[in-house]
Order: C-alpha cells, then structure tokens, then sequence
C-alpha cells in the first residue's frame, strides 16, 4: 500500500463529521445566517420544526450560567483572530437531558469566506462525568489513607519510576 498527500477520493465534510459523531456549525454574522449540522440539532435536542428561529433555541439550550462567559470567549477570539474552544452545560430541548458539549471554532479571516465562524461540536458529557468521579475517588482515598494514617505507594518495574501518596510522604517525614 503506498500513501499520498492527497486522498484518492474527496469525502464530503459532512459525511466526515457524521462518520465522527461530530455536529458542525457554520455562523456568517454579516449575512445574519446560522447553519448547525444534523447532528449538531441533536446533541441540542432541537430536531424538528418550530416557529422559533433555530439560533434562538440553541442559545436557549445553553446553561443561562454559561451564556456570558461563552459570548465574551467567543468575541475575544474573534477580535484575536485566534480558535476558540470550551466546554458549555446544555439542557437538551426535546428530552431535558444535561449534556455537556465541547465546542470548537475559529472565525475565518480572509480568503472567499472571511468573516464566516464555522466550528465543530462533541458530546463529552461522559467524558466529564469520569474525570469527576476520578476526582471524587481521590479526595476519598486521600481522606481515608489520613484517617487511617496509611500511605500507599507504587513501583513501576519496567520504569523504575515509583510513586508514593502524600500521606506515605507524610508519615515518613520527607517533605
């Protein structure tokens, strides 16, 4: 099998994004136009038809606590001409499900589509959750090894590398 630096067929983004379990969006301000993706509308629970604009029930997803904090993200970057990426608390609108979306997008600067914010969109509401759980499994085992005044430690063999609890650090006096 040989490689190239072009694929020997061009994929359609859209079939890319869908094949990624990945929405996608596309903002064009100067136009007053907003596109989200099929399955953008779905991580926001937002399929089907209403009377309101599209934009305004995505936005009316967005944890009311994380509106500011993402519009001045997003306009900081713009101004930058940098990327932007967060994570935002959504309440899905068909369902009421939490889901925790990470957005990534960039507002393109020249070329035929300046002045277009376009952007991806991933469910890591798992993602979250695990990272929390972890964090809380921690705290619980620092707590016990203090209440129990056990340290614990590991040894990596294959690196040597070892590892020890701040309680074994305290219980035996190294700072």
């Amino acid at each position: 099998m040989t490689t190239s630096e072009t694929p020997p067929v061009e994929i359609a983004p859209a079939l890319l994004f869908d094949a990624l379990d990945v929405g996608y969006w596309q903002v064009a301000a100067h136009l007053k136009q907003f596109f989200i993706s099929r399955r953008g509308r779905e991580l926001y629970g937002v399929e089907g038809e209403s009377s309101r604009p599209l934009v305004d029930r995505v936005r009316a997803c967005v944890d009311p606590s994380d509106l500011e904090r993402v519009r001045l993200q997003v306009l900081d970057s713009i101004g930058r001409r940098e990327p932007f990426h967060f994570d935002v608390a959504v309440t899905r609108e068909n369902d009421g499900a939490r889901r925790v979306l990470r957005v990534r997008g960039r507002t393109i600067a020249e070329g035929p589509l300046a002045g277009f914010t376009v952007g991806t969109l991933v469910d890591v509401t798992d993602e979250v959750r695990a990272l929390a759980e972890l964090a809380a499994t921690r705290l619980q085992l620092e707590a016990a090894e203090r209440i129990g005044e056990t340290g614990s430690w590991s040894w990596e063999l294959r690196t040597g590398e070892m590892r020890w609890s701040r309680e074994a650090y305290r219980i035996a006096h190294v700072p």
